[in-house]
């Protein structure tokens, strides 16, 4: 849901949508524990960015055989309006919040949350993720 809304313009949220941002219990765990607190966005990918050119993994490799986790923590409705610009920028990573992680095998945990692929929901967590080095082509500016 978020990435849609960064897809848009700060005047144009859709209310229901911005009441919708909240922060979320969360628990991520590599083969050991990486995280375990609240996050507003917790995104895996692979590639730096979503369709639109949304960088959330600006730092992903698709050739490095690993996944990119990108989370925002404590961020509330207000703090995550107000620095919308650079989480569709790729600059996010630089706010005070903002966290990077990479493994092979990602494990996110929360609570009655619908995970969503490529903008569309997917299956509720918890979901493990992975990735298959060299078993994809892709189409991505070079690094």
């Amino acid at each position: 849901m978020l990435h849609k809304l960064l897809r848009t313009s700060n005047d144009q949220l859709p209310r229901r949508s911005v009441e919708e941002i909240k922060l979320s219990p969360i628990r991520l765990t590599d083969n050991d524990l990486v995280y375990s607190g609240l996050v507003t966005m917790a995104t895996v990918g692979n590639t730096r960015s979503y369709g639109g050119g949304m960088e959330v993994c600006p730092k992903a490799d698709h050739h490095d055989g690993l996944l990119d986790l990108s989370l925002l923590t404590n961020f509330d409705r207000v703090k995550m309006l107000r620095n919308m610009s650079s989480v569709a920028a790729g600059t996010w990573w630089k706010l005070d919040g903002a966290k990077m992680f990479r493994g092979e095998k990602i494990r996110i945990e929360m609570l009655a949350l619908t995970a969503y692929a490529d903008g569309d929901p997917f299956f509720g967590t918890p979901i493990e993720c992975s990735v298959a080095p060299d078993a994809g082509y892709y189409i991505v500016p070079r690094p």
